[in-house]
């Protein structure tokens, strides 16, 4: 499954391709049932979308499913005070801090 996500979510800068939303709709019925999975495209969508209230929705889906890393990441990824947050969560699991996203 990670295989098939990452061809269709690729990481190189892709999420603002033209056809991303394409990819996150067929993602979507690949994943269904799995949470974490879900979670992960979810928080692409929300990330596309520029959705701060959506990202933070999948930091609390990963919350429920035990992913306490992605959770983290996702923390960092909403910026702001969440991102302190996320620091502070990553450093709990004795991982260094990782840069919130750059915005032009």
């Amino acid at each position: 499954m990670t295989l098939f996500l990452g061809r269709l979510l690729p990481a190189g800068g892709h999420a603002g391709s033209s056809d991303a939303g394409d990819r996150l709709a067929e993602a979507r019925t690949v994943v269904a049932g799995n949470p974490v999975a879900t979670a992960i495209v979810e928080r692409a969508q929300a990330l596309l979308d520029n959705d701060r209230e959506r990202l933070l929705a999948t930091a609390d889906a990963f919350d429920t499913a035990g992913c306490r890393y992605q959770s983290a990441r996702t923390l960092v990824l909403a910026g702001g005070a969440h991102a302190a947050r996320g620091a502070a969560a990553l450093a709990d699991l004795n991982l260094a801090p990782t840069a919130p996203p750059r915005h032009p």
